[in-house]
């Protein structure tokens, strides 16, 4: 009967695989989404693939309009029987303000292109070569650029840019300056070398000139084939290991001189509506700053300004760039996330040709708490022009703010490759005609809470106190609750930080339905989830990768022992797996590539295999969100190890449901997290025991919790619904998801704690998942 099975199994492989060798190209569509031309702007995506559709990244081609696009794709996961499961993707790509462009991803021969990308290995620093500029970057004494030069035109020589110079990253507290550039033992390597980009990477620390470690840094440099673009990722870490440590952060900039001084000098800053731009006379310093969450200040002479309307309520993806030069050359630099971030400044210095970026400005004096553990990653991108070419500059790093994204149909998602496992498109012709009308008030109650969560970023009320969610440290997260009335100070307000994988729960919101606003929230989410909800001790320190409690006071707090004075809330690292999630931070790395997602995740994922066997009854999310990070690590890493701890874990509850009439303690809400977790542990590994395990559950949560109608067991009721194909459950899904309303009392945490998978039920109420 085994070997039967096994047969069964290999010959639907082999059909499928058949049938997805006629599969028609994957269409993957770019929509310029902020009212400003990009001009061959350097696009990164990910792919998924169905299982059996290739087996190499040569295989695949890239088309626009019936020609290859030059591109670069590389292998991310495969499939257990070894095909393709995602591959990343790099071109470069023009789209007309507001316009789009529609690309296809096919298997055929590669045609031949210039590759003009070249990195030069010497033992005191790296150069690489585009096309368009040469960087030199040192080894150590990090200090981003150390020399660039753009490329010749014709017979003229190429012009030098940057000079040598002792800036870079620098941070100031206690009034002394740290500097990136100070450190004697920072690492530069070569992560990647492609066909269209190179990626550099430096890690090291901040180090004052008596050598005293102030905080460190990780920055990724990125440079594109035949193009003037260098994007800059920046991670600053405290890795201070005693957790109620802090840094009194009073600046945190990247300062790179140039060559282009002196009065007369062009410059360009880009304002909510329009650019302006001029001409320096004398003024040695122009300056933009977002003060705080609606407030933007200009100083310097040499420019008319008057604040008409704020940021936050504008929303302008213009916002948060500068340059400076014309003729002699150009150089620019946009600051991602340069008004919700807030503080942050862009500062131009004629007299020296000195451009400051500022992620926490020094000039505008104040100080911010940077806890032990606590990250924040911020995203550059440079441009070095021959001659300055304002429109040109300002498609170059405005794009920053909401880069290119190259997204596959929810077709595509969802049925052809099944990206993130058994999901249902958006839309009623997908359902049964019973069950339509169901489906279409679960989405339309998503959609309503996903509004109400877009109003509560920009202000809530809380216990008397009104806030937003922008700032250095809030930006990517929600308000919870002020302890105490009235009291609009950090250490007196909770934060969500993501509760149940909030990020997770969007980007599938995004695959369902191809919306780029669910899209730019997930990332967002997962922004923040990366750096300040996971904690960051240093790559070989044990408490890396542990996560905070949530809601966090502060961030990084507990709550407060005397919920009437806040100040008596803990700094504190949750050591357990309950308040852990890591999906979310796969979805990213899957969908943009961004290596520092993968960096977390692997983090993230080793701290949930430490655990081994997870047996905390009491808490069901615990062993659900363990099992959720090892399963989801299986898939992209290909490594069976995690999977086997994830069976551990199920190991555990199955011997208690054997054991016991009582199948489950307390905390009755959470009872549906583990049945995903153990439906995607099914998925992976095809445990048949899991059917009987979660019929199991559902009864005992009918009989004994009636009044308990969470609409996170209807995944469980559907799944038990189908794989023994009893109506009686799907009735008891649909009662489960009667009950789902998308607008919260709390916003964020009860919006995914109630509606975590209730997309993903529906998938048993189509035709796809009863003919299975």
């Amino acid at each position: 009967m085994r070997f039967n099975l096994v047969w069964l199994r290999a010959t639907l492989l082999l059909a499928l695989a058949g049938s997805f060798a006629d599969l028609a190209a994957v269409e993957l569509i770019v929509e310029e989404p902020s009212g400003i031309e990009r001009i061959m702007e350097p696009v990164t995506c990910g792919v998924p693939l169905p299982e059996g559709y290739a087996s190499s990244p040569a295989e695949l081609v890239l088309s626009l309009d019936g020609r290859q696009v030059p591109v670069e794709v590389r292998e991310v996961s495969r499939w257990p029987g070894g095909s393709l499961r995602w591959v990343h993707l790099d071109f470069q790509l023009s789209v007309p303000a507001h316009g789009s462009r529609s690309l296809l991803l096919d298997k055929g021969e590669r045609e031949a292109f210039d590759r003009k990308l070249e990195v030069i290995e010497e033992n005191n620093a790296i150069t690489v070569k585009t096309g368009k500029l040469e960087a030199q970057i040192r080894r150590a004494r990090f200090n981003v650029i150390d020399m660039l030069s753009v490329a010749a035109e014709g017979d003229r020589m190429a012009s030098r840019l940057i000079p040598r110079h002792g800036g870079g990253i620098v941070a100031w507290s206690d009034s002394v300056a740290y500097r990136s550039a100070l450190d004697p033992a920072s690492e530069l390597s070569v992560e990647s070398n492609g066909a269209m980009r190179v990626v550099l990477r430096s890690a090291g620390r901040l180090v004052s000139r008596d050598g005293e470690v102030l905080l460190h840094y990780l920055c990724r440099l990125y440079f594109y084939n035949d193009s003037p673009v260098m994007r800059m990722a920046l991670t600053i870490e405290n890795r201070d290991t005693v957790i109620q440590s802090k840094v009194e952060l009073e600046g945190l900039h990247v300062e790179i001189p140039t060559l282009l001084r002196g009065s007369g000098m062009a410059f360009d800053i880009g304002m909510i509506d329009e650019d302006y731009q001029g001409v320096f006379g004398q003024t040695t310093a122009l300056s933009f700053s977002q003060v705080n969450d609606s407030e933007q200040a200009y100083s310097g002479s040499e420019m008319h300004w008057e604040q008409d309307e704020s940021p936050r309520v504008a929303k302008s993806d213009r916002i948060g760039w500068a340059a400076l030069g014309a003729g002699a050359g150009q150089v620019g630099v946009g600051l991602r996330y340069f008004w919700q971030m807030h503080p942050s400044t862009l500062v131009l210095f004629a007299r020296d040709g000195f451009i400051q970026v500022g992620m926490f400005p020094k000039r505008l004096k104040r100080v911010l708490n940077w806890y032990a553990g606590v990250a924040r990653t911020h995203y550059l991108r440079w441009a070095f022009l021959r001659q300055g070419d304002a429109d040109k500059m300002r498609s170059i790093v405005t794009a920053c703010q909401k880069p290119l994204i190259a997204r596959a149909t929810p077709e595509y998602y969802c049925r052809t490759a099944r990206a993130f496992g058994k999901l249902p498109v958006r839309g009623a012709q997908n359902y049964r005609a019973g069950y339509r009308e169901l489906a279409a008030r679960v989405d339309s109650e998503l959609d309503k809470g996903f509004e109400h969560m877009l109003k509560m970023i920009d202000s809530r009320t809380v216990n008397g106190v009104t806030h937003d969610s922008y700032g250095l440290m809030s930006w990517g997260d929600g308000l919870h609750y002020a302890w105490q009335p009235g009291v609009n100070e950090p250490g007196n307000l909770s934060w969500n930080d993501n509760y149940y994988d909030l990020p997770h729960m969007s980007c599938i919101e995004f695959a369902r339905s191809g919306s780029l606003q669910w899209y730019e929230y997930f990332f967002t989410r997962a922004n923040h989830l990366m750096d300040v909800h996971m904690t960051h001790f240093g790559p070989d320190n044990p408490l890396t990768g542990h996560n905070r409690y949530n809601p966090a006071t502060e961030h990084v707090r507990l709550d407060p022992t005397d919920p009437g004075d806040y100040k008596t809330a803990q700094v504190y690292v949750h050591m357990n797996q309950a308040h852990s999630k890591v999906q979310g931070l796969f979805d990213r790395w899957l969908l943009s590539g961004d290596e520092r997602a993968y960096e977390v995740a692997l983090q993230g994922l080793s701290y949930a295999a430490s655990f081994g066997g997870y047996a905390d009854f009491k808490q069901p999310r615990g062993a659900a969100h363990q099992v959720l990070t090892l399963v989801n690590g299986y898939r992209v890493t290909g490594d069976r190890k995690w999977l086997d701890v994830a069976r551990l874990t199920f190991d555990k509850w199955w011997e208690r449901f054997r054991s016991t009439d009582e199948k489950f303690i307390s905390l009755y809400f959470q009872v549906g997290f583990l049945l995903e977790a153990f439906i995607d542990y099914h998925e992976a590994s095809g445990d048949r025991r899991v059917v009987e395990f979660v019929k199991q559950a559902i009864d005992w949560m009918v009989a004994n919790r009636p009044e308990d109608k969470f609409p996170n067991l209807a995944l469980g009721a559907g799944f038990v619904a189908v794989k023994t194909n009893d109506p009686r459950y799907t009735e008891i899904q649909q009662d489960y998801l009667s009950h789902w309303q998308g607008v919260q009392g709390n916003a964020f945490k009860d919006f995914a704690m109630h509606g975590r998978s209730v997309a993903r039920s529906l998938y048993y109420l189509t035709d796809d998942a009863w003919s299975e």
